[in-house]
């Protein structure tokens, strides 16, 4: 996070783009234990991103790369196995199908442009221009609002101070 100095001389955090991230910036926030796993059922590649925020109450959120149905494509889990540079075989020659790493997570809060409310999400980062947007469901949302308040978790969420536009699904339209 970047700061700037005001007319009071105070630094005022500045939130800085996912893309602007600089190697100092990152290694200040948290890590968090992030499981990938790959499995083939019925000649089908099946990959999935699982970030583990609390070891009781949410150890497995199923990461999604934009919006609730937006799964993480095979080509995205692949690129990501190999940016990272995660071994696909074992020392005798097996494949891999899960692998376990510690990555640094930012929380964010916004508003939207084309309607009222808030959203909160989290930005995983894998790498210098490699990470996931995952924007939390109301019952996530609400999860982690409960483990704050019970004070079993803590989360400095940061602001994102421009506004982004949600596309409206079919399901969300009320006649």
């Amino acid at each position: 996070m970047a700061t700037t100095e005001t007319k009071e001389t105070k630094k005022v955090p500045e939130f800085v783009k996912l893309s602007d991230l600089t190697a100092p910036i990152v290694s200040k926030l948290e890590k968090y234990p992030v499981k990938f796993t790959k499995v083939y059922r019925n000649g089908r590649e099946m990959a999935s991103i699982y970030l583990n925020l609390h070891n009781k109450f949410l150890r497995q959120l199923n990461l999604r790369a934009g919006g609730p149905k937006d799964f993480i494509s095979n080509e995205l889990f692949n690129l990501i196995i190999l940016e990272v540079g995660l071994e696909l075989e074992d020392k005798k020659g097996r494949d891999l199908t899960e692998w376990n790493r510690n990555v640094p997570v930012r929380f964010v809060t916004g508003s939207y442009s084309n309607m009222e409310g808030e959203y909160k999400s989290i930005e995983i980062i894998f790498k210098k221009g490699l990470y996931i947007t995952h924007f939390l469901s109301y019952d996530q949302q609400r999860l982690l609002e409960n483990l704050e308040e019970k004070k079993l978790l803590k989360i400095k969420w940061e602001h994102r101070p421009d506004t982004i536009s949600k596309e409206v699904d079919s399901e969300d339209i009320e006649f």
